[in-house]
């Protein structure tokens, strides 16, 4: 039988602390039985009534010292509307946040299927080669090359043995980048002379053949692999050095772009105020990752491969070896310009690091073309001829000659190999790497 009014009236005052009361415990149980009343009612007006007295009710609940519980109460957004922490536990929301989050993986895969991410990039390659080569063309239309002989044969040989000097510099740098990342690793065993080999090796064929990633990483494979490395400790490898390059440039770009801003206009053809906005976003983004490394040990990669970020210490002196290999490389280039007009050294360091980035983009062999005709758009103040000589005895100097010794010294050591067997390499070092502790 039914109860009488009074009745009635005694259960719905009984059930109205649940709307009312300012307990968590009792408030999630009233949220999570409205929401199962709400799912089975489908939405319908009678329940969206009832959730909204209950807002109401929620909303005039007795604070601390005025009959409630001393705990603190989240009151309602205007309009009976859920607060931001009930939307973001509501499975509704949490629902549609998945929908909108598997509908752009959706577009990126079926972008990945129809176009290709490595296509845009091959795209953006040939791209740039066309836009180089259609500008070094217009350039080499004037050029006449008796002065271009006549400029190689007036180059002091002071200037080739300091612009030699600094490029040995440079690639005694490149060891630094071996090193460092044999220590990241957790391989500090592997002796400095075998970093030495492959990074030299590695470098100067990577840069020449282009595809450096590959190239590279194979040769450091063959070399570290008789050291007990395996495949995923030198890819472990080429990701840090990767890590130091680029590094290196973003810190010397953004110290020289906020130097002169004027310089890099000649090659990106922004505003000098455009460049040097960019010049504080980069010293910012370094800023933010050094901290983000100081606080704690940070991990990337997924499942067996996964690097140690070296900490924030160990990012200076990462920072450092990149700065001092594009400053080695600068002066090289630096020494073998013209005397007259004059030129900075910051200038020279800016177009030099925006002209490398572009080659690097192209992924042309040592960006030839692509450096070139960035190096003698920017630097237009000298005669074409004689910048033209002095970009000829820098790519002798700082790739054909290193090119020509590490194709020497890698077959050299291939041939002691074979002939003198397994017993001419180093023992295998069954170490372990980098393993999740």
């Amino acid at each position: 039988m039914r109860g009488s009014g009074a009745e009635r009236v005694t259960r719905s005052r009984s059930d109205l602390p649940l709307c009312r009361a300012p307990d968590g415990k009792i408030l999630s149980q009233f949220h999570d039985r409205r929401r199962r009343i709400l799912s089975r009612r489908h939405g319908s007006g009678r329940s969206k009534s009832v959730a909204s007295g209950c807002d109401l009710a929620g909303r005039f609940a007795p604070a601390s010292g005025r009959g409630g519980t001393g705990q603190r109460r989240e009151r309602a957004s205007p309009g009976f509307l859920p607060s931001q922490r009930q939307r973001a536990n509501d499975p509704d929301m949490a629902h549609i946040r998945g929908r909108l989050l598997a509908t752009l993986q959706g577009a990126v895969r079926t972008f990945d299927r129809a176009v290709g991410w490595h296509r845009v990039g091959i795209a953006l390659s040939v791209g740039i080669v066309a836009i180089a080569v259609a500008i070094l063309y217009r350039i080499l239309q004037g050029v006449e090359f008796d002065k271009v002989a006549a400029a190689l044969r007036r180059t002091d040989a002071r200037d080739i043995a300091l612009a030699a000097l600094c490029a040995a510099g440079a690639y005694l740098t490149l060891t630094g980048y071996d090193l460092f990342a044999l220590r990241t690793i957790r391989r500090p065993d592997v002796p400095c002379r075998i970093a030495a080999l492959a990074s030299f090796t590695s470098f100067s064929i990577g840069h020449n053949l282009g595809g450096a990633v590959v190239t590279a990483g194979a040769i450091r494979y063959r070399i570290y692999s008789a050291w007990g490395l395996s495949l995923i400790d030198v890819a472990k490898i080429c990701f840090v050095t990767g890590l130091t390059f680029w590094l290196g440039n973003a810190f010397v770009l953004g110290i020289a772009l906020a130097l002169e801003p004027e310089a890099a206009s000649a090659v990106d053809q922004l505003p000098p105020s455009a460049n040097r906005a960019m010049a504080f976003v980069l010293l910012i983004a370094i800023c933010c990752y050094i901290a983000w490394v100081w606080q704690k040990p940070r991990r990337i990669g997924m499942n067996n491969w996964q690097v140690t970020l070296p900490g924030g210490p160990n990012t200076l002196v990462q920072i450092s070896i990149g700065v001092l290999d594009l400053t080695f490389c600068a002066l090289a280039m630096y020494v073998l310009l013209p005397d007259h007009p004059p030129v900075g050294v910051v200038a020279v360091l800016v177009i030099f690091i925006l002209a490398t980035l572009l080659g690097f983009a192209s992924y042309a062999p040592s960006g030839l073309g692509i450096f070139d005709a960035a190096m003698i758009v920017a630097l237009h103040q000298f005669p074409k001829e004689e910048m033209l000589a002095s970009l000829l005895v820098f790519r002798l100097i700082y790739y054909i000659i290193p090119f020509s010794l590490a194709l020497l010294v890698i077959g050299s050591r291939e041939l002691l190999l074979n002939i003198a067997g397994p017993r001419a390499s180093a023992p295998a070092r069954c170490a372990k790497s980098d393993k999740p502790r």
